[in-house]
Formats: structure tokens, sequence, C-alpha cells
């Protein structure tokens, strides 16, 4: 008789979470979640991205709080090239030269 009563209530929970998981999408047009359907949406419960973490060569640099003090400190803002090919065979010889043009 516990063994049935056992099943009975697992049974019960399954179907509970299975309604509660539905009625979660069920407002939705195509089933996704609101987040996944907005591009803008790029994180959701985590801190903002962001490097902490730069080295100095010496304390009184370090004590300035200033990152850009740093001699390891290097913005990657700027014009980047790129090429992107099918298979490596297709790789362009030399590509990281900058006298390399990728157009």
């Amino acid at each position: 008789m516990f063994h049935q009563f056992t099943k009975g209530i697992i049974f019960l929970l399954i179907v509970i979470l299975q309604v509660d998981t539905i009625a979660q999408f069920e407002n939705l047009k195509n089933g996704y979640p609101a987040w996944n359907n907005n591009p803008d949406v790029f994180e959701i419960n985590r801190e903002p991205a962001r490097a902490r973490l730069i080295p100095f060569s010496s304390s009184d640099k370090a004590l300035k709080k200033s990152i850009t003090s740093s001699e390891f400190f290097q913005l990657l803002n700027g014009k980047w090239k790129f090429n992107l090919v099918d298979n490596p065979s297709k790789i362009i010889k030399g590509f990281e030269q900058p006298s390399v043009r990728c157009e």
C-alpha cells in the first residue's frame, strides 16, 4: 500500500511540474521565453562583463587605480580584419601581416 501511495505522489509531482512549465510558455507566440526573442538581452542573472585583473609593474602604478597606467593594458577598439573561409585549405597565407588586405 505504501509503495502505491509513493508512486501516486511522484506521478502527481511530475504532472504539476509539467503543467507549471507549460503555463510559463503559453502566452508567448513561438513558445520561447521572452528573453530568447530579444537580441538586446545580453545577460540574465549575472554581473556585467569586465576584466578587473590588470597587472602592474609596480605598486605605485597599481595604487593610482587607473588601468591605463599599466603597460600591460591595451584597448581593443579600432579596425579589425577578418577572413572567414569554408575550410582551412582556403586560408590566405600570411593573413596576420599588416600588408595583406582582406576585403
